[in-house]
């Protein structure tokens, strides 16, 4: 009884460190994405030259948002594949960029960069920067509203945040929460301090990792892909830091465990 005992509990502490090892793994990598995207954005800066424009094909870095009352820096790129949005925020096709006339949309899932939008209020200031220019807006409102629903048209120029809510649950949500902002100004961004020898480091795309279900089950239906209900919540440790809880680590958290 006593070998029994220590063969499970040691089988609990190697379950547990691989478990943590594989969380840490994807957390490192997800941190090596986003910084990537961001130093990308930096080294574009380079004499007042700025590379970074209006892309053409998805997954193409846009620029970066700034949401300075959370605290986030999210890289932003085109599309919205589980490929963009595993290490940035996405630009939904057929919306304007920021900056032009109508309401641009930028997507993130739930547990990462907009994790707390539901905390914005008028007036609170958003920043987008595209090489070498940067966009203010001032959010002016928010709504829940079901997915796929038309995105509330608004005058001028101006910029929708786009979430699943509630913004902790686990996988998709038949609701979306819409945080919309108006332009208010725009300014110079700051040089990045970069040399035109000091060139951007490579952008490492996310591993893709695949687990078949069995066909029993696939067969009636019932896959991640198709199931549009919560399958759970998450819940961050009031020690987690602000810098982790809004990137990409969160999404590769709950990767895991679904």
């Amino acid at each position: 009884m006593r070998r029994a005992r220590v063969v499970v509990g040691l089988a609990l502490v190697w379950g547990a460190l691989g478990v943590l090892g594989y969380r840490l793994g994807w957390q490192a990598h997800a941190n090596h994405g986003q910084s990537a995207l961001l130093g990308s954005v930096k080294a574009s800066q380079v004499s007042g030259s700025c590379s970074i424009g209006e892309p053409t094909v998805d997954g193409q870095l846009a620029g970066v948002l700034r949401i300075p009352s959370l605290g986030v820096t999210a890289p932003v790129e085109s599309g919205t594949t589980d490929a963009v949005l595993s290490v940035a925020v996405g630009h939904a096709e057929g919306t304007p960029w920021p900056g032009t006339s109508g309401s641009s949309v930028l997507l993130a899932h739930d547990v990462t960069y907009f994790a707390n939008i539901g905390r914005l209020v008028p007036g609170d200031r958003l920043e987008f920067q595209s090489g070498c220019v940067v966009r203010q807006f001032s959010v002016t409102g928010h709504q829940v509203v079901k997915a796929g629903a038309p995105i509330p048209a608004g005058s001028g120029v101006g910029i929708v945040l786009d979430t699943c809510w509630p913004t902790n649950a686990l996988w998709y949500t038949p609701d979306r929460y819409l945080v919309q902002a108006v332009e208010t100004g725009i300014s110079a961004a700051r040089s990045a301090g970069s040399s035109a020898g000091n060139p951007a480091p490579a952008v490492v795309p996310p591993p893709v990792y695949t687990t078949p279900a069995p066909a029993a089950l696939v067969a009636t239906g019932i896959d991640l892909q198709h199931n549009e209900e919560p399958m759970g919540t998450m819940s961050l440790a009031p020690t987690a830091s602000q810098a982790w809880a809004q990137s990409p680590a969160p999404l590769a958290l709950e990767i895991a465990a679904l």
